[in-house]
């Protein structure tokens, strides 16, 4: 799955600098993904298959299942404040779950802040829903 990954990687990297100037983007004043940058990454990449056999014989890569729940469980806690999955269903569930929730919430939020599509009532309205779906109120313990 890794070679399989890296070679995918590989193809797309090549597929971008066959021909003119691939198109680079502006970020904070500075140019990504110029010709020789896309060079560099490739020829790292070429590198990194060629130390597969040692990296491999060395066990320095984790089973791909195992991987998958690691990435996707840290897509879980980083951007979405999740918490630990044991198995790799409960991570896609947890992933899935978040991004259904957050495209719930951005409905309501983008139908709160749209102007010439609703009434004003129809945006408070919208908007309240938003922000009583975003609003978490914590368990009582049941001692007062």
């Amino acid at each position: 799955m890794y070679f399989l990954v890296l070679c995918c990687i590989v193809l797309m990297l090549e597929s971008s600098l066959v021909g003119e100037q691939p198109p680079e983007f502006q970020l904070y004043g500075r140019a990504w993904a110029t010709r020789d940058q896309l060079l560099v990454l490739r020829d790292a990449v070429y590198g990194l298959i060629l130390c597969f056999p040692l990296i491999f014989t060395m066990g320095l890569l984790p089973q791909i299942n195992t991987a998958a729940m690691y990435l996707m469980e840290q897509i879980d806690i980083l951007v979405f404040g999740g918490n630990a999955a044991s198995s790799i269903q409960s991570s896609l569930y947890c992933v899935l779950r978040s991004l259904l929730a957050v495209g719930v919430l951005v409905g309501f939020a983008y139908g709160g802040v749209t102007e010439r599509t609703h009434s004003a009532h129809a945006q408070q309205v919208l908007f309240s829903i938003f922000v009583s779906l975003s609003i978490r109120c914590p368990k009582s313990s049941g001692t007062q």
